[in-house]
């Protein structure tokens, strides 16, 4: 079976968690955010571009420069960082890996797996950035 998330994704999903979780105000480098999660700097630099061409996140340049979330990153939801990156893969593929899996044309889990995925996409969908910082200021 293959992983959910593309490792772009992943990345992603873990850079958006580790800032929004950051007590630090000022913005962080993208040498930094790589360290921190031990993730490869330049691959790194490409998600945070990315990332800030949504727009969820702002770049400042100079000498304190960085990357930040946006003041409302209360409104920033793990699915919406999910859909951009790899679309609705997580929640149409089958488990099967089959080109065609419907309720007309299942494959064996068909129906479990549809249970599961509206979950999880309820769960993504419910989940704010912001409830990482809250967690963390509760932990």
């Amino acid at each position: 079976m293959s992983k959910i998330l593309s490792t772009q994704c992943e990345y992603a999903t873990r850079i958006m968690i580790y800032l929004s979780s950051s007590d630090d105000p000022q913005p962080l480098t993208a040498t930094f955010i790589a360290r921190e999660l031990q993730l490869p700097e330049k691959y790194v630099s490409k998600i945070l571009q990315q990332l800030c061409g949504f727009g969820f996140l702002v770049s400042t340049r100079g000498r304190h420069g960085g990357y930040a979330l946006p003041e409302k990153d209360n409104e920033i939801a793990l699915w919406d960082v999910i859909q951009k990156f790899d679309e609705d893969t997580l929640i149409s593929d089958c488990l099967f890996s089959r080109d065609e899996c419907s309720d007309q044309d299942a494959c064996p889990l068909h129906d479990s797996w549809d249970s599961i995925r509206r979950d999880i996409l309820y769960l993504l969908v419910e989940t704010k950035l912001d409830s990482f910082s809250q967690q963390k200021n509760r932990g």
